[in-house]
């Protein structure tokens, strides 16, 4: 029989503070249902903190609710014994300094990063849900951004509700890595992961004093370069040409990305 829960609170990192909230309760059912699921399946459920391993088969006693923006899906996460023990603040220091090494919120180092702004010819965006838009680099301007099939599958995606890992991490920056991570995750979910390559490489023109090699990730599908990383700084779904996105940020050593199954 699972704990009673002993504590729960819930909060946002772009526009609230961390605090005893009773609407984290609301999320319980679920966040049980993922737990029995994760166990019978033999995948093991852990820790919010990186910092140790541990694993649980039922509902801990404390757990969080955390939203990257106001418009974003709920991340719950379960806290086990050792970092209970914490205040709420310690922890949602420890979530802070996690998500922004995953481009989520702003970092200390944020000056440390390259801020390229780039003017692409002909693009038309159209948006696919309250919030969320799909740009597509047209060949000319006699072209509309719904001849393009990978937009419309996306959009459709994005409507029916089929990407949460995205929507949940899509408002950070420099977060390519980790968003092309939770694309892949969504889209093995709905069976079409394989429909996609999932590329790194590295730009001179992204190249900075923290990331000197310039690394970033994108997806590629039916000769289209999709880059889905920078919500944050205001960035849309980006399609554009292979060659011409090759093209535009000088790529190099461009190779497929290992992605772990694990989410």
């Amino acid at each position: 029989m699972d704990a009673p829960i002993r504590r729960c609170f819930s909060g946002g990192f772009h526009f609230a503070t961390l605090a005893p909230h009773a609407d984290a309760l609301k999320y319980l059912p679920v966040f049980t249902a993922q737990v029995a699921t994760n166990a019978q399946s033999g995948k093991p459920s852990l820790c919010f903190n990186e910092a140790h391993d541990y694993e649980f088969c039922t509902v801990p006693e404390v757990f969080a609710v955390a939203r990257m923006s106001e418009d974003a899906p709920p991340l719950v996460m379960g806290i086990c014994p050792e970092c209970a023990k914490k205040s709420d603040a310690a922890l949602y220091s420890i979530m802070r300094r996690q998500f922004q090494s995953r481009g989520i919120g702003k970092a200390d180092d944020e000056g440390d990063h390259a801020k390229v702004v780039m003017e692409i010819e002909n693009v038309a965006s159209v948006e696919a849900i309250p919030g969320v838009h799909i740009a597509v680099a047209l060949s000319d301007k006699s072209q509309s951004p719904y001849d393009c099939e990978i937009a419309t599958v996306l959009r459709a995606l994005l409507r029916r509700g089929a990407l949460p890992r995205f929507m949940a991490f899509r408002r950070g920056v420099h977060n390519c890595h980790v968003i092309v991570q939770q694309l892949y995750l969504d889209f093995k979910e709905v069976g079409i992961d394989t429909s996609f390559a999932y590329k790194r490489g590295s730009s001179p023109i992204l190249a900075s004093r923290k990331d000197p090699d310039g690394l970033h990730s994108w997806i590629e599908a039916d000769g289209w370069a999709i880059d889905v990383a920078g919500a944050a700084a205001g960035n849309p779904i980006m399609m554009q040409r292979v060659a011409d996105f090759y093209e535009r940020l000088k790529v190099t050593n461009v190779h497929d990305i290992e992605l772990k199954e694990a989410d």
